[in-house]
């Protein structure tokens, strides 16, 4: 059994149901002009990119996005515009 401190309490990801993953959470925690990077092999190891979960959450509350490929080929990187 690991016990944490509450600082680190405060930087854990508690995932409530199967829908929630990483990327969802991340996504709910964005700000309006803060960017996130979706690290492949870490935060996403599917086949494919994660933008059907991006466009999902997005449509879902009506936000406007920027999203495109990290140029240093580490993952995706989505910014919240609206």
């Amino acid at each position: 059994m690991k016990f944490y401190t509450p600082e680190e309490a405060d930087q854990l990801v508690i995932l409530k149901s199967k829908r929630h993953t990483r990327v969802v959470l991340g996504l709910a925690r964005l700000k309006v002009n803060e960017a996130m990077l979706i690290e492949r092999g870490t935060d996403w190891v599917t086949k494919h990119t994660p933008w059907r979960v991006v466009n999902a959450f997005v449509r879902k509350r009506g936000w406007k996005v920027e999203k495109g490929i990290d140029p240093e080929g580490k993952g995706w990187l989505v910014k919240r515009l609206a």
